[in-house]
């Protein structure tokens, strides 16, 4: 228990006391997330390396309360795959990377997981009617896994505490759920994110005096895929709280918001059209966030004025607008917007 005490502690104080440094230095080399006008919330240069103190605080963490070779052999491969997506956040955030070349990283930290550290997804315990699966399965399934969830964090990373404030609760859920049954190194490992991010939120809720960048965003989904993996694979044989769905209860964690207005009553989209003469009245959306954009690309299916489309033998309906580019218009307003601001409104 002191063990993972003491590595919440080192992360968390090692983060708060880094990220100042971070931030006098940014300011004084420039190294600044601009603001604009489409996009971004902030009115002010903002510095985007809070990642760096988060993973200085882990890495400290790991390297101060593991023993890599008495039962954590597989942690010496986790800091190899973190120090590459490290590497990888702090290229993109200082001079920009193509996203070819990070998902190209993402593919070899995941090939590191899984040949390299047995982390594997053998299993699916009948969730989507899967129980064991075979070996190619398996690679696939695991490299798809890590990452969407390492791209999932990246993607919500786009609003004042919320990428910090999820994972926040998911490490501290798999690290509760790790503690109670014994298994320490990544209880240590779900704890000492924990503790990095506190001290980061510090600095990051609004107004922010920093960012944590795709350094940190990166980072905390590869530590939430390493955990909920783990979890995957032994939460079903655990003495205590077995989970017998671990993979639907392991995603199911990485997924909030049956009602987002319970939490932040501005969590609405305001949709409606304006088209010559006639106004179609507007439609409120409040249902979660992760459905808005399929609901109203329906309604606008719909909605839209229509027209005949005769280029191809058969004559066939068409919107006068393209959806796909709605739909980018629609995904950007639901993310790139801050909740916790009174009367803020977001219209389509």
């Amino acid at each position: 228990m002191e063990q993972i005490i003491i590595g919440g502690i080192i992360a968390f104080l090692t983060t708060f006391y880094v990220i100042p440094v971070i931030i006098k230095v940014a300011n004084a080399k420039k190294l600044y997330d601009e603001p604009d006008t489409t996009r971004k919330l902030h009115k002010k240069p903002i510095p985007a390396l809070g990642g760096l103190g988060m993973f200085v605080g882990l890495s400290l963490c790991l390297l101060l309360t593991m023993d890599f070779w008495n039962g954590a052999g597989e942690f010496q491969f986790y800091m190899a795959v973190f120090l590459i997506i490290f590497f990888v956040g702090v290229k993109d955030d200082i001079v920009t990377l193509s996203a070819g070349k990070k998902f190209a990283a993402q593919l070899v930290v995941a090939a590191i997981l899984m040949i390299k550290a047995n982390l594997l997804i053998t299993n699916m315990q009948g969730f989507l009617g899967l129980n064991e699966i075979d070996a190619t399965f398996s690679y696939f399934l695991t490299t798809f896994a890590i990452v969407v969830i390492i791209n999932a964090f990246n993607l919500i990373d786009g609003v004042d505490g919320l990428a910090g404030s999820v994972s926040l609760i998911t490490t501290l859920i798999f690290g509760c759920f790790f503690l109670v049954n014994g298994n320490i190194p990544y209880a240590v490992l779900g704890f000492g994110m924990a503790g990095g991010l506190l001290a980061f939120l510090i600095y990051n809720f609004h107004p922010a005096k920093i960012f944590m960048g795709d350094t940190g965003s990166l980072m905390i989904g590869l530590v939430n895929s390493i955990l909920v993996i783990k979890f995957i694979e032994t939460g079903s044989g655990y003495s205590n709280f077995p989970v017998q769905a671990a993979p639907a209860v392991g995603f199911g964690i990485l997924l909030f918001g049956a009602n987002p207005r319970t939490k932040f009553k501005n969590a609405v989209l305001k949709a409606h059209v304006t088209y010559g003469d006639d106004k179609i009245e507007p439609k409120d959306f409040s249902d979660a966030l992760v459905l808005i954009p399929d609901q109203i690309e329906e309604w606008l299916k719909k909605t839209l004025p229509l027209s005949k489309d005769t280029s191809e033998f058969k004559r066939k309906d068409i919107p006068d607008f393209p959806i796909n580019v709605l739909r980018e218009a629609i995904v950007n307003a639901i993310v790139h917007r801050n909740y916790e601001i009174e009367g803020a409104k977001c219209e389509i």
